[in-house]
């Protein structure tokens, strides 16, 4: 008996060229990031080596929002169909009290508010996501050794959002709103 197995081809397909053009637009978020957190520092330590402020919550926590910010005007500049963007973490609790500092979570949760979910967007943010994991996976950062992915993308259209429906809802949350970072103009 003789099993043939189909494999399907990929739905789009990256060239070489068009993968070292996205290796570098991660580069880029990436050391945007770290120039965005040395800025939010005291220009005493603004030089300080990286391995050392890789290891500083302060530091880690400007770097995260850089890259966020950073990724998000990629995306929007990538799909035409993206209106907004926003940053949410899970983790946020405004009522906590414990006294307790959470661990930084290198996980990116965006929300991106499209006109339309499209295969192709998805299909970029994936990729985007692979890049941008291996660019971060180059610094001296321990944690990121068990990271497969950072980045954690939800496109929900208008309409999601006029009805709350789904992550939309963390958009008009009174208790833990996502902070909004991007809009097309």
């Amino acid at each position: 008996m003789n099993a043939t197995i189909e494999t399907q081809e990929p739905k789009v397909k990256i060239s070489s060229e068009q993968a070292i053009e996205l290796f570098e637009v991660a580069e880029k978020i990436r050391d945007d990031a770290i120039t965005f957190a040395r800025m939010k520092l005291p220009p005493i330590k603004q030089d300080t080596d990286l391995e050392i402020l890789l290891q500083q919550r302060d530091f880690l926590c400007g770097f995260k929002h850089g890259l966020v910010e950073s990724t998000c005007h990629v995306l929007g500049d990538y799909d035409g169909k993206a209106l907004e963007s926003y940053y949410f973490d899970p983790c946020d609790n405004p009522d906590a009290q414990s006294g307790e500092e959470i661990p930084v979570d290198c996980t990116l949760n965006i929300i991106l508010v499209v006109k339309s979910k499209t295969a192709g967007l998805e299909a970029f943010i994936a990729s985007l996501d692979r890049v941008l994991t291996q660019a971060l996976k180059e610094l001296p950062l321990p944690m990121m050794a068990s990271y497969d992915s950072v980045l954690n993308v939800i496109p929900v259209t208008k309409k999601d959002v006029e009805s709350g429906k789904g992550y939309a809802v963390l958009l008009s949350s009174i208790h833990a709103p996502a902070l909004k970072i991007w809009q097309c103009s």
